[in-house]
């Protein structure tokens, strides 16, 4: 992944630019799946900082643009940025966690729906019924409408 591609140029420094530029720090990593990647070998705190944030801000930005894909999510395609702050941290850290190959299969199986709730404790809620999630979603205003707004057919 170049340095700056996209969302990483922001969060990627000087410092960690001429490193990727120049192969300096980095070493090649093959994971218990057998995928082989670079990483840099060590960092300062600074650094790994920014480093990481820019991977976030990577995984975020792919999340953001398989929301908006039909063939993934049929008619619950949305605006990710619309979606309430603990949706978006959820999935965006999926996308982290597990790249985003891995992360769409989950996305594509479990739906927007699934995700760790605020009300569950902080563990991870099983599918919610659609209705629920409807529900959710206006009251988030996501749509521009609310569950209790007299037209609201989410009610």
């Amino acid at each position: 992944m170049a340095a700056d591609e996209g969302q990483l140029r922001a969060f990627t420094s000087a410092e960690l630019t001429d490193m990727i530029q120049h192969n300096r720090n980095i070493a090649l990593i093959t994971n218990e799946r057998g995928h082989s990647f670079r990483t840099f070998k060590t960092l300062g705190l600074r650094d790994a900082v920014f480093a990481n944030g820019a991977l976030y801000a990577h995984a975020k930005c792919a999340a953001a643009a398989d929301f908006t894909k039909p063939e993934l999510l049929g008619a619950w395609v949305v605006e990710f940025d619309k979606l309430p702050e603990h949706v978006q941290c959820f999935w965006a850290t999926v996308y982290y966690n597990t790249g985003p190959e891995t992360a769409v299969g989950i996305l594509r199986r479990a739906g927007v729906e699934f995700t760790i709730h605020p009300g569950a404790g902080g563990q991870p809620c099983p599918v919610l019924e659609q209705r629920e999630v409807q529900r959710e979603l206006a009251d988030s205003d996501v749509f521009g409408c609310s569950s209790t707004h007299p037209d609201s057919r989410l009610a």
